[in-house]
């Protein structure tokens, strides 16, 4: 009730949504530095070429539109556990996202999404070199806009809830700067494949 009275001149509906999605991403640099100490240590860990994600927000429609807020995290983390150290990144993303409604059916809904995210973003390195004393700990952070580009599609199973599923493209490149360990940049860039549900209002 309280959404719906706050819900912008001209809107005739709104939905809150949110997901889980899975992203491919161009960790080059700290990919190196993975490589780096998988020689050093003895021990191979994976590589960061995806990650894991959550996403939610608010949409308002009107005459074939949507608009809203949307905010997302993405994060991985890898440890080379016989030699105590870690690995670790996250980035917490907020901004306007629009979409073009292109083909309604009575179930099904697809929309062409766009989206522009202000990101905060921190790199973490964490390794202990003596048993029982504190970590050593090199951390950055790292701020940035990007932009995405998504095709989603809404199945309504009752006229208030509906899944979506949603393929796009993210923009996002943040320079981190750890000159030492030859780590500048910060690229989350890559595909995104999301499923979620959206309760209308």
């Amino acid at each position: 009730m309280v959404l719906v009275l706050m819900m912008p001149l001209g809107a005739t509906a709104a939905e809150i949504y949110g997901g889980l999605s899975w992203n491919s991403v161009e960790m080059d640099e700290v990919n190196e530095l993975i490589d780096v100490g998988n020689s050093n240590m003895g021990e191979a860990i994976d590589s960061v070429d995806s990650v894991w994600g959550y996403y939610g927000g608010v949409l308002f429609s009107a005459d074939g539109l949507k608009y809203g807020l949307e905010v997302e995290q993405l994060s991985f983390s890898r440890s080379w556990e016989r030699h105590d150290a870690s690995i670790s990144g996250s980035t917490l993303g907020y901004g306007p996202v629009v979409g073009l409604t292109l083909v309604t059916t009575e179930k099904l809904t697809l929309t062409a999404v766009g989206s522009i995210l202000f990101h905060n973003s921190e790199l973490e390195i964490r390794q202990r070199l003596v048993p029982d004393e504190e970590e050593q700990v090199i951390a950055k952070e790292a701020s940035g806009v990007g932009y995405k580009l998504a095709l989603a599609c809404e199945y309504r199973i009752t006229d208030s809830f509906s899944l979506f599923g949603r393929i796009g493209h993210r923009v996002l490149n943040q320079e981190v700067g750890i000159q030492m360990l030859n780590v500048n940049e910060f690229d989350w860039t890559g595909l995104e494949s999301a499923a979620g549900f959206s309760v209308g209002f």
